[in-house]
């Protein structure tokens, strides 16, 4: 189901690439279904649940471990001010996904 899910992800954000500026999200199917198959299935999910939220701010230490393993996957960056922002890759990936759900 997961594995299905990311590549949909994949197809629908290649689709929209042309409304993305980040240069680092590829423009090809198989790398950036590589950078989602990297993405923890927890992280995804995760995602899915914040997806709403207007400050990323992590509540608990777990949420904090998320946010963090999202960031090193390039869907979040931290803040000065100890929140994460989303990258271009983050918001392509929240939009697509709210869709989805």
């Amino acid at each position: 189901m997961v594995l299905r899910l990311k590549l949909k992800l994949a197809k629908k954000i290649i689709k929209s690439k042309s409304k993305v500026d980040d240069p680092s999200i590829p423009t090809d199917i198989d790398s950036l279904f590589s950078i989602l198959m990297d993405l923890p299935d927890k992280d995804l999910e995760f995602l899915e649940k914040i997806k709403s939220n207007v400050n990323f701010l992590p509540t608990t230490s777990n949420d904090r471990n998320r946010y963090n393993s999202l960031c090193n996957h390039g869907v979040f960056s931290l803040a000065d001010n100890g929140s994460f922002l989303l990258t271009d890759l983050g918001k392509a990936l929240i939009e697509e996904i709210d869709r989805e759900f």
